[in-house]
Order: structure tokens, then C-alpha cells, then sequence
């Protein structure tokens, strides 16, 4: 009899799984379906672009926080920057020229701008791609998306990520990483210190947003009980070695927790060389095995 009630429970428990699968699904299909069409009211002709562009306009500006609300729900972010895309090459079709680049500005407000909480380089990429070929862009214009587009192709989402010279300034700790000694002032790859996973923060000592991000970190008891198990790895990398740690900010380099890494990128690889895009600080990667992206951002 126990036998029979504990198939039927798992039976149900399967049941409700599969439900909720399918329920999500669904949900996921229906958000799909509103962004393709969200913007099929948007009329845009030839005549219209020259009598009620200033109305199509407002109406964009309106509509675009109810569109961006439903992009975490979305399955794709092609899908996202094709159905973007299309709208803004109506405008151009149709001469709509202060449409075109209101959109354009948007969708680097909203997609790549710095405070902006749908920031996603997968979206805006294509979306660039899109852009430069536009006859709508100066040359000055196309010079600045164009490198805009380089440089967000570096480093990905799925890429492997490159690897910089670092010198370390204080640790945590004075062990063996990975079968090496690891000290302060020792010259490193930043593939030497990562491990199988590692949260890597790009920051200036000069820049107070990325002294708070730090002290975030110091203040989650998460990370502090990865790092101290050996499972993650914090490493800050400080892209601008001229810049020191003074006054409040000399803080986050004291009783630091086991398992953080502070370094300097002594050739300064990232900025100069131009290893890394960092259009502002600070810029997080997540690191998976072999310094794989698992993700970008905070």
C-alpha cells in the first residue's frame, strides 16, 4: 500500500512538473507573439512620414517601456533585434529621417546604455549591424557605431575570454592556486588565478560606483562562503595603475576575504590595447571553466 501512495505522489508530483513546463511555454510563446507584433500600429508611409512624423515620434517614445517590459520573457534576443530593426527600416524606407534616429538613439539608451537595467549586448549588436549600413549615417556616425560594433564583438556571452598580464596588489590569501604559489607582487596570467569559476570586476580606485560594487560583494554572504570553499573565485582588476585607493576607498583593501584577488593591469592591456570594451567601470564578467563567459554585468 505504501508502495502504491508513493508512485501515485510522484505521479502527481510529475504531473504538476509537466504542467508548469507546459504553462511556461506557453507564456514564453505568447510574450514572443506580442513583440513580433507590438509595433504593427506603427504605420509609417512615405506621406505620412512628411505630415505626422512629429505624431509617430511621441508615439514611439510612449510605447517603447511597455515593449522593453516584455523582453524578459522573451525566448530569443534576435527575435527582440529584428522586430526593432524592422521598424527603423520602415522609417528609413520612408524618408522618416527623425524617426530613424530616435530609434537609434533609443535602442543605445535602453540597450547599451550604462545605467540602464535592459542593457544587453546580444540585442544591440545585430541591431548595430543594422546601423552602420544605414544611409542615414555620417561619417563621423559610422565611424563611432563602427568601432562601438568591434568592440562589443569581443568577449561574448559563450566566447572563451582573453587572457591579460596582471601583477597582484593584495590577496586574500598566500597559498596555492591550482598547484601554484601565488604572492603579492607576483606577475600573473589572469588565467592562472581564476579556477573553474571566478567573478571578474573591472574597476578605477578612483570611480566611488565601483568602490560601492565592491563593498556589495564584501556584504554577501553567498560569495563569502564560495570563495572561502574554494568554488569561486573574486578577482578586481584595477585598468587604471596610475590610479590609487585614497581615503574612503582604501577601505575595501582591508581584512580582505579569502579567496579575493586585487591586480593591477600593469601593461594596461585592457584599456590601451583595447583587450576588453569598457565604455564605463565597472564592467563584471562571470567565468566558467577555461575562463569561459557565463555572463556579463551587474
Amino acid at each position: 500500500m505504501d508502495k502504491i501512495n508513493l508512485q501515485m505522489r510522484y505521479a502527481v508530483l510529475l504531473f504538476l512538473f509537466l504542467a508548469n513546463m507546459q504553462l511556461s511555454v506557453m507564456a514564453q510563446q505568447k510574450t514572443d507573439s506580442l513583440i513580433l507584433h507590438f509595433w504593427d500600429s506603427l504605420y509609417v508611409s512615405e506621406s505620412v512620414a512628411q505630415d505626422k512624423e512629429t505624431e509617430l515620434i511621441s508615439f514611439v517614445i510612449d510605447e517603447m517601456p511597455a515593449f522593453m517590459e516584455l523582453l524578459s520573457g522573451c525566448s530569443s534576443a534576435s527575435l527582440v533585434a529584428d522586430v526593432y530593426s524592422s521598424v527603423m527600416a520602415k522609417a528609413e524606407d520612408a524618408g522618416a529621417e527623425s524617426l530613424w534616429y530616435c530609434m537609434r538613439d533609443m535602442a543605445e539608451d535602453y540597450f547599451h546604455g550604462s545605467n540602464s537595467s535592459f542593457r544587453n549586448d546580444e540585442i544591440y549588436i545585430p541591431i548595430l549591424e543594422r546601423l552602420v549600413a544605414s544611409r542615414y549615417m555620417s561619417e563621423s556616425d559610422s565611424t563611432r557605431y563602427g568601432f562601438q560594433l568591434k568592440m562589443m564583438k569581443k568577449n561574448r556571452i559563450g566566447d572563451f575570454a582573453t587572457d591579460i598580464d596582471m601583477r597582484i596588489y593584495r590577496m586574500g590569501h598566500s597559498e596555492h592556486l591550482d598547484g601554484q604559489r601565488v604572492e603579492v607582487g607576483q606577475k600573473v596570467k589572469l588565467s592562472e588565478v581564476c579556477g573553474d569559476s571566478a567573478l571578474v570586476l573591472f574597476y578605477d580606485p578612483a570611480c566611488d560606483h565601483c568602490l560601492h560594487q565592491i563593498e556589495a560583494f564584501r556584504n554577501d554572504g553567498h560569495i563569502i562562503s564560495l570563495c572561502k570553499e574554494g568554488s569561486l573565485r573574486m578577482i578586481f582588476i584595477n585598468v587604471e595603475p596610475k590610479s590609487k585607493h585614497r581615503g574612503d576607498g582604501k577601505k575595501c583593501l582591508e581584512r580582505i576575504p579569502e579567496g579575493w584577488i586585487f591586480a593591477k593591469d600593469y601593461k594596461r592591456e585592457v584599456v590601451k590595447s583595447q583587450a576588453y570594451y569598457l565604455p564605463f567601470v565597472p564592467q563584471l564578467y562571470v567565468f566558467g571553466k577555461n575562463m569561459k563567459i557565463m555572463k556579463k554585468g551587474l
